[in-house]
């Protein structure tokens, strides 16, 4: 399970394969040039016409209903792991260096490896990681990163008791909360992507 610090870096992660690709211009910008427009007004009177579009730049008011924002409280006190810290990367070079050159071709672990998109890689970090027993004892909770997208923390909690076949996880969730286009997170985070909300 996925978790961040704010709304804001949570639609970050989970709104990054919705952005446009570097080098690309919005797929509506050679329209609403066409138009005389500025994009916010082209696609303000397509909205109004239209309604609801798919694709890369859109954010579909479906995606948002079938969504919410839940508060997370974790019951548990143990340990995680920072990934990111250099006593991290130099104990998981020791444990598995030598696969992730062999398989992967890698020559070294850096923060780019870690917070790359070589999923191969940073999955095989992340299963050895859950497999080490800490200093004191215990099984590590999750890792704790920093978001590739900046701004705060982010965590991978494994559902440890999940796995071990039981039903209940240590932590609590509250409601939910609806996404409603004018939230400030996501708003801010649409308007860094070049996403269109609707």
């Amino acid at each position: 399970m996925y978790i961040s610090d704010t709304e804001e870096i949570a639609f970050a992660e989970v709104l990054s394969g919705y952005a446009l690709k570097l080098g690309t211009k919005h797929p509506m910008q050679k329209d609403a040039d066409f138009q005389g427009m500025t994009l916010d007004v082209y696609m303000r009177s397509i909205a109004a016409e239209w309604g609801n579009h798919i694709g890369p730049g859109f954010l579909t008011k479906q995606w948002r209903d079938l969504r919410s924002i839940y508060k997370l409280t974790l019951s548990s006190t143990a340990w995680w792991v920072d990934v990111e810290h250099p006593d991290s990367i130099a104990a998981i070079s020791a444990g598995i260096g030598e696969q992730l050159h062999t398989r992967l071709g890698l020559q070294q672990l850096t923060l780019g490896v870690l917070h790359g998109e070589h999923r191969v890689a940073t999955t095989m970090v992340s299963a050895w990681i859950r497999q080490q027993v800490l200093d004191d004892g215990s099984q590590p909770l999750g890792l704790r990163f920093k978001s590739k997208h900046g701004g705060g923390g982010c965590w991978a909690y494994w559902l440890r008791r999940r796995d071990d076949g039981l039903d209940e996880i240590d932590m609590t969730d509250d409601d939910g909360a609806q996404i409603h286009t004018n939230n400030s997170a996501l708003e801010t985070v649409a308007k860094r992507f070049g996403i269109k909300v609707w």
